[in-house]
C-alpha cells in the first residue's frame, strides 16, 4: 500500500547534515565579523583622540612659526625653477583588508596630482599598494601604514627618512599628501595638500606679547619649527586616515553581520523543515511497515 523508499530518509539526513554544517560555518564567520568590528571600533576611537591632540599641538607649532617669522623679518619665497620640479604624491591607504573600496577612493582623489609631468607615487599601506598595481600604477616607494595611533610617530619618522633618500639632491622638488578623513555619518572626506616646500606666505608674522629668549639664531629656530610642523602634519594625516579606514571597516563588518544573520535565519528555517520532513518520513515508514 505504501511504497516509500528508505533511500529518501538517507538523502534527507545527508541534506540536514549539510545545512547544519553551513549553519556552523555562518556562525563562526559572524563571530569573526563581530571581532573585526570591535577591533576597528577601538582603533577608530584611539585615532580620533590622537587626531585632536595632534591638531592642537600643530596649532601651537604654527603660532611659534609666526613668531619666528617676525624675528627673522620674513623669508623671501623661493624662485620658480626653470625646469619641471620633481613631484612626489604620497597617498595614505589601508594596511589591512575588510575596508571595502577605501583605498581605491583615495587613489582616485590622487589622480589629478599624478597626472602632472614627472609626478611619482608613494603609497603608505599594503592594501593600497595592491590596489595601485591593480589600477596600473607603479609606486616608486611602498611604506607600511601603522595599525594603531600610537605607532604613527615612528611611522612618520621612517617615512620622512625614506623620502629624504628618495628626493636626494632635488631641492626644488614638491611633495603632496593625499589622505582620507572621517566625515559626517558614514561618509569620508578626501584631503590633499602640499607638504613641501612649506608655503611661508600662508603664515602671517605675529609679534609675541613677551619678548622671546632666543638661544639660537632665528633662522635656525624657524627651520627646526618647520621640520616639526611637517612631522606633525604627517602624523595628523596618518591618524585621520586610520580613523576613516577603521570607520569604513566597522560599517563593512556591520553589513556583513546583518547579511550573515539573514543567512542564518534562512538556514535554521531550512534545517527545521528538513528535520520535520525526516521525522514525517520515519513515521510514515514505520506505519507502512506495520501494514505489510
Amino acid at each position: 500500500m505504501f511504497a516509500i523508499s528508505s533511500g529518501n530518509g538517507q538523502i534527507m539526513s545527508e541534506r540536514l547534515i549539510e545545512i547544519e554544517n553551513r549553519i556552523t560555518t555562518a556562525r563562526q564567520f559572524s563571530l569573526i565579523a563581530a571581532a573585526l568590528r570591535a577591533s576597528a571600533s577601538l582603533r577608530c576611537a584611539e585615532a580620533r583622540m590622537s587626531e585632536k591632540r595632534l591638531h592642537d599641538y600643530g596649532q601651537t607649532i604654527i603660532r611659534a612659526v609666526r613668531i619666528a617669522l617676525a624675528q627673522t623679518g620674513g623669508i623671501e619665497p623661493p624662485h620658480a625653477s626653470a625646469t619641471t620640479p620633481a613631484c612626489l604624491v604620497i597617498v595614505l591607504g589601508a594596511e589591512q583588508g575588510f575596508a571595502g573600496a577605501f583605498s581605491e577612493h583615495v587613489l582616485t582623489a590622487a589622480r589629478p596630482l599624478l597626472a602632472r609631468p614627472g609626478a611619482e607615487l608613494v603609497v603608505v599601506g599594503s592594501r593600497i599598494c595592491a590596489s595601485a598595481r591593480d589600477l596600473g600604477l607603479s609606486p616608486v616607494l611602498e611604506v607600511p601604514m601603522p595599525l594603531r595611533a600610537e605607532q604613527t610617530s615612528q611611522a612618520a619618522d621612517d617615512l620622512l627618512n625614506r623620502l629624504s633618500n628618495l628626493m636626494g639632491q632635488k631641492a626644488d622638488g614638491e611633495i603632496y599628501l593625499v589622505h582620507a578623513r572621517s566625515g559626517e555619518g558614514p561618509s569620508i572626506n578626501l584631503h590633499q595638500f602640499r607638504l613641501l616646500p612649506v608655503d611661508l606666505s600662508s603664515f602671517e608674522a605675529m609679534q609675541s606679547p613677551i619678548e622671546p629668549l632666543l638661544l639660537s639664531p632665528p633662522g635656525e629656530i624657524l627651520d627646526s619649527l618647520l621640520k616639526e610642523l611637517i612631522f606633525i602634519q604627517i602624523c595628523e594625516a596618518m591618524v585621520a586616515s586610520l580613523a576613516a579606514e577603521n570607520g569604513t571597516r566597522m560599517r563593512a563588518m556591520s553589513v556583513t553581520q546583518s547579511r550573515v544573520g539573514d543567512m542564518l535565519d534562512t538556514l535554521v528555517a531550512k534545517a527545521r523543515q528538513t528535520r520535520q520532513d525526516e521525522i514525517t518520513h520515519d513515521v510514515v515508514d514505520m506505519a507502512s511497515a506495520s501494514l505489510r
